[in-house]
């Protein structure tokens, strides 16, 4: 446990730095966000196409582990949106937007810093593929079935549809992606300048991606709310989450131990970063962002806790 801590309290505390640096005023809310646009269009990306390009195929399209965080992410949103649309305490569209906190990680900005500090030699490809399930799966489905019971007379559900797919082909994250695998398929050599510039922007990508998480959740106003679904949202994201993700893991990939601790991180992370925007969306901003901090908050104590239950499981495995 204390190890864990090691790895993830050096982390939070560059979150904390970019939420104090903004509620100061040393740094605007507006720079943050354009810093967060540099880490998701230049750095991540970078990232990505740097690693992929290198990567055999073989590692890069593990089915056994690409259908164990769709079943994980699956099942979190089936059982949790039934669960909590039949016991009648919330609407159907509340329900919708609870369990897209509970499935939709902030891999990216969280999760990827975690995964590098914790291992030596991270498979960054299975980051790679939890961004094409998060993207081609499971965030689709969130907004379908948010939008499905936001729907109103003046917006059909067509143009709501077209509207997801719109996003998710104009994710950077994604076009990298695909970058990276056409280039490794093509086996086409990388020039020497372009590498270069690569191998510049790939290391800025932590460092400024937790300063980001900070200085978003500084304009963050904890209010009112109800306390039942907020704790519902974060026992199924921080907890229930990973903890399904260790056990399918355990069963279709046995022995891959590396992987296994990915997925687990991934999952284990607060909630994908414009979940107060999305909440804004369907108005619920005041549950979305509250729910965003106090997730964060707590993540600094279940996320350690998550990893050594992980370490234990492939221990004793």
């Amino acid at each position: 446990m204390l190890n864990v801590l090691s790895v993830v309290f050096p982390i939070f505390l560059v979150i904390f730095l970019g939420y104090l640096c903004v509620r100061r005023g040393l740094v605007s809310a507006t720079t943050v966000g354009e810093m967060g646009r540099y880490v998701m269009y230049l750095a991540l990306p970078a990232v990505i196409v740097k690693t992929l390009i290198g990567l055999p195929l073989d590692d890069l399209f593990n089915l056994r582990y690409l259908l164990a965080y769709l079943l994980t992410s699956a099942s979190v949103m089936v059982v949790g949106y039934w669960l909590l649309s039949k016991t009648g305490a919330q609407t159907k569209l509340d329900s919708a937007v609870m369990v897209t906190g509970m499935v939709v990680p902030n891999s990216a900005f969280i999760g990827y810093p975690i995964m590098l500090q914790m291992m030596d030699s991270p498979p960054v490809s299975g980051f790679a593929m939890a961004l094409i399930i998060e993207n081609l799966c499971i965030l689709p489905a969130c907004f379908i079935l948010m939008d499905y019971h936001a729907i109103t007379t003046q917006t059909g559900l067509r143009q709501r549809l077209l509207g997801v797919a719109k996003r998710t082909v104009k994710n950077p994250l994604l076009i990298a992606i695909v970058i990276g695998v056409v280039g490794n398929v093509s086996s086409l050599p990388v020039p020497d300048v372009i590498h270069q510039a690569l191998s510049l922007l790939a290391p800025s990508a932590v460092a400024v991606a937790l300063f980001v998480i900070g200085g978003s959740l500084a304009s963050v106003v904890v209010k009112e709310t109800r306390w039942a679904p907020l704790s519902l949202t974060m026992v199924g994201k921080l907890i229930v989450q990973p903890l399904i993700a260790l056990m399918l893991m355990s069963w279709l990939l046995p022995g891959e131990p590396e992987l296994t601790m990915t997925l687990v991180v991934i999952t284990a992370v607060p909630m994908l970063s414009i979940y107060a925007i999305i909440g804004e969306v369907y108005s619920r901003r005041t549950f979305c962002a509250t729910a965003q901090l106090t997730t964060t908050v707590a993540s600094l104590v279940t996320i350690p806790l998550m990893l050594s239950i992980a370490h234990w499981w492939l221990a004793a495995a």
